[in-house]
């Protein structure tokens, strides 16, 4: 961790369901490419068995991190599944910091965190009134390009982001005091996602995210397998060689 990290501290909860590969990705990633203080709690949403022994040694293998572990034994869903995890970092680590969340197919940039808490402490945040900033959102998920210039942070001035959930997001603990929990939904227009950021959007907050990504999705296929309908976006990221992506 370099000795210039900012002081925010990152309270950071993963989501795991199945792709071992992708997993191991975003957990080496994640040790490697984080500069600033932070810890884990890693929750596992009921995966298969090569997942669920690849996150145990994984943790074994960094035991100097200050990282948890915790699994279900029956499907809870992305939102439940993100709840217990947020519970399971109030109750290891209290509540330092920031409020981290991402799923198990991200790869993280070298220095991804001190972009994402640069941008977050500048005044014009706190001007644009911006409770949650992503480091990246999905595709497919947004009607079209929302940067008007690269390293701005969206807002009124540019457009609104568009998204019905993010995949890398960062917010204060008191944000989701106000908006928690995340509540199951039964379609992905009525994402947990999605009704978590509405309730910030109608409450007269505002998400964002830095341009260009500092987290990069690798997963283009949906949890049911399905080719995402915007997955050829994946490739104008500028993803490294040697990245897994689905």
């Amino acid at each position: 961790m370099s000795p210039n990290a900012l002081a925010s501290e990152l309270s950071i909860v993963m989501l795991v369901h199945d792709r071992p590969k992708l997993t191991r990705q975003a957990l080496d990633s994640l040790g490697e490419n984080t500069q600033g203080r932070f810890n884990l709690t890693i929750v596992d949403d009921c995966s298969g068995f090569a997942t669920r022994q690849l996150v145990t040694d994984w943790a074994r293998e960094h035991f100097e991190l200050p990282a948890r572990f915790g699994c279900s034994s029956f499907p809870l869903g992305p939102g439940l599944a993100r709840n217990n995890g947020i519970d399971l970092s109030q109750h290891f680590f209290q509540r330092p910091g920031l409020l981290y969340l991402c799923d198990n197919d991200c790869w993280f940039r070298p220095g991804w965190d001190q972009v994402l808490l640069e941008c977050w402490e500048r005044q014009e945040c706190r001007q644009k009134g911006l409770q949650i900033l992503g480091g990246y959102v999905h595709p497919f998920q947004q009607r079209g390009r929302f940067i008007s210039n690269p390293g701005a942070i969206t807002g009124h001035s540019v457009r609104e982001l568009e998204a019905l959930g993010l995949l890398s997001w960062l917010m204060s603990w008191e944000t989701w005091d106000e908006y928690g929990p995340f509540a199951p939904s039964p379609a992905i227009n009525g994402s947990e996602d999605w009704a978590f950021c509405q309730r910030v959007r109608q409450a007269g907050g505002k998400v964002g995210v830095v341009d260009p990504p500092v987290v990069v999705n690798c997963g283009a296929t949906s949890s049911d397998g399905k080719l995402c309908p915007g997955a050829a976006y994946l490739w104008e990221q500028e993803i490294p060689e040697g990245v897994i992506v689905e």
